[in-house]
């Protein structure tokens, strides 16, 4: 098998963007390829289990392989983007930056960890999947796989992100590469938590609930500051679970000021909906918050040519996310549930999948993908049996979306209108019809 990225630009009927002097040292090497050394590079890609890590065995090889193909065969284009990845220390988003740096060593990756060092682990780990001739050409991993910090429990170190994010943009820049326009092409709003069973509710320095400002809270804050640094044409990927259909939009737990009708901060609450907390179904309301944002970004970002996707990586339960809750899984693992689960590396492609191909390309924003009930777990094909799905109008009214989104730039602190509001009225979820009910699958 030959070069992936040298092969799919003979093959695309696009030409290939100009390269760099030194581009053939990344693109066009003999041994950039899956059968020669990305079989021995993709065994060092490691997933995350708590504090540890295994290696690929030759059936994690294979699929990956599988992955690879689906991916380069799907791109939207063989150009070098700049993508921005939350959670990408660890499970799917750092399997996902692994593979987007295969299928284009000159990509631009933004590795966002909670902490610098998880952020430079992560860094390291991505560029380890490249031969060393190109790992070792001058400052390439300063300016193609760069570590940044966002603790999303912390309002301020959002902030903090934003700031930072606008200089290493500036710093590593290179007209050559990114042409024109130093921007953001694809933002995957990947980050999440899913608290311990049998704890009480915990709260961030911001007296917020940890999952819902995690989860929901910073995100939301996180794309209102750094949206003017998309660029036109670009992405947003949002990480959500089917689990969203559990859930009603409700938000009586929200304390609000009766006179201004604006939520109150600093204000302790438990849970949004006002139902007793409890972790797995904080969990899900916060990914139902995910679905609603999705959409409301898609009109307020389609008038900049920026498309807005939500979907749903499967039920993975060898991540980080589920390091709490391992004792119980083995006792539910029924039959549907273990046909339907997927792998560390298939979430990831999933990703991958949203922020590169030109099938969701097609579709446009405002729709929520998953897998279709295919029964083929980590088989399942991105663009077919993983697909597009009715927003639920029936969980997500309009009504709720927008007393959603003027309730949470409440809480986090900035105006409603930060991001421009829709030109219209209209809302996408006019069109929608609602979607059948889920099977009990895997859909977190």
């Amino acid at each position: 098998m030959v070069c992936l990225y040298s092969a799919h630009c003979k093959n695309n009927s696009r030409a290939a963007v100009p390269l760099p002097p030194h581009a053939d040292v990344f693109a066009h090497s003999q041994q950039h390829s899956i059968t020669n050394h990305n079989h021995n590079n993709i065994n060092s890609m490691a997933f995350d289990e708590g504090d540890e890590t295994r290696s690929r065995s030759t059936a994690d090889m294979n699929e990956i392989e599988r992955i690879m193909i689906m991916l380069l065969q799907n791109q939207e284009t063989t150009d070098p983007k700049t993508y921005v990845i939350t959670g990408a220390t660890s499970g799917i988003g750092l399997e996902a930056a692994k593979m987007l740096i295969l299928l284009n060593p000159l990509n631009r990756l933004f590795l966002v960890g909670r902490n610098e060092q998880k952020a430079q682990i992560a860094a390291k780990e991505v560029a380890s999947v490249l031969p060393r001739q190109r790992r070792r050409y001058p400052h390439y991993c300063d300016h193609h796989i760069i570590p940044i910090v966002c603790d999303h429990s912390s309002f301020t170190s959002v902030r903090e992100f934003a700031v930072e994010l606008q200089r290493k943009l500036e710093a590593t820049y290179n007209r050559s590469i990114q042409g024109p326009t130093n921007g953001i092409d694809v933002l995957c709003l990947n980050a999440a938590t899913l608290r311990p069973k049998d704890v009480p509710a915990e709260f961030t320095q911001d007296d917020l609930e940890v999952t819902f400002q995690t989860n929901h809270l910073s995100p939301l804050l996180l794309v209102n500051l750094i949206y003017p640094q998309l660029n036109r044409g670009g992405r947003v990927v949002v990480t959500t679970s089917g689990l969203y259909v559990t859930q009603t939009l409700e938000l009586n737990g929200i304390p609000v000021d009766a006179r201004t009708d604006r939520a109150i901060t600093k204000e302790r609450f438990e849970t949004a909906n006002d139902v007793e907390y409890y972790c797995k179904s904080s969990y899900a309301f916060s990914k139902l918050c995910n679905v609603a944002m999705a959409v409301e970004l898609e009109e307020r970002l389609r008038p900049r040519g920026i498309t807005v996707s939500s979907f749903s990586p499967g039920l993975i339960t060898q991540t980080g996310l589920f390091r709490h809750h391992r004792d119980v899984l083995p006792f539910k693992r029924t039959r549907d549930l273990m046909l339907n689960e997927k792998t560390v590396s298939w979430g990831a492609g999933a990703l991958v999948f949203m922020a590169t191909s030109r099938t969701v390309g097609m579709y446009g924003g405002g729709t929520f993908w998953q897998d279709q009930g295919s029964n083929k777990g980590p088989a399942s094909v991105y663009g077919n049996d993983f697909g597009p799905s009715p927003v639920s109008e029936s969980h997500i009214t309009l009504e709720g979306r927008k007393r959603l989104w003027s309730l949470s730039c409440d809480l986090a602190g900035i105006s409603e209108t930060m991001m421009p509001p829709p030109p219209s009225a209209l809302s996408a979820l006019d069109s929608y019809s609602p979607v059948p009910s889920l099977q009990a699958v895997g859909d977190y």
